[in-house]
């Protein structure tokens, strides 16, 4: 990447693919760089698992300078994180920041700023950088629940139920209420 002043926004072909073998574009996932994948891929598929072990063993030891303390909660590998049709969208790394910390705001849009992590001081938002491992979770219901330990991927199946709307197959989860069909 071309030096950029602080604030600059950078665009995909500004980019030197051939020497990029992972990039970071949203707010908590780095994407590798995958040869038959990515238009301009450099990561031969046989080195993907240790070019993500790179950067997960890397990204475990960051730590911030001012409160000498790590940055990270927990690091995601994809392929281990999700199931269905639409996993090859996600990024190959997830990041889990801890509470205090979050990528910069900027991130999402590819501007460039001065600091790659910033402090995390507003409220929780849902902006997918908080590790969802630390986010607490309530379901209000006015039906009762079957199961009394549901999850997230249990509420997409839940309402399509609730709507008689048939699931997709590749759907993961199943319904926390009565089967209303």
């Amino acid at each position: 990447l071309p030096a950029l002043p602080a604030g600059s926004k950078f665009e995909p072909a500004e980019i030197d693919w051939s020497r990029t073998r992972a990039y970071s574009n949203g707010l908590a996932g780095f994407y590798l760089n995958v040869a038959g994948r990515e238009r301009d891929g450099l990561v031969p598929w046989p080195e993907v698992p240790a070019v993500k072990e790179e950067i997960l063993a890397k990204l475990r030891g960051l730590q911030d300078p001012e409160r000498n303390e790590p940055v990270i909660n927990e690091l995601y590998d994809s392929s281990e994180a999700y199931r269905g049709p639409y996993r090859e969208n996600a990024p190959d790394v997830i990041v889990g920041f801890r509470p205090g910390y979050r990528a910069d705001w900027d991130a999402a849009v590819g501007r460039v700023t001065d600091q790659v992590i910033k402090d995390n001081d507003r409220p929780w938002s849902g902006d997918h950088c908080l590790d969802p491992q630390l986010v607490p979770g309530i379901l209000f219901s006015s039906r009762p629940f079957t199961r009394q330990d549901p999850r997230l991927v249990d509420l997409a199946p839940s309402i399509l139920d609730l709507f008689g709307v048939d699931r997709p197959a590749f759907m993961t989860g199943s319904t926390i209420f009565e089967e209303s069909r």
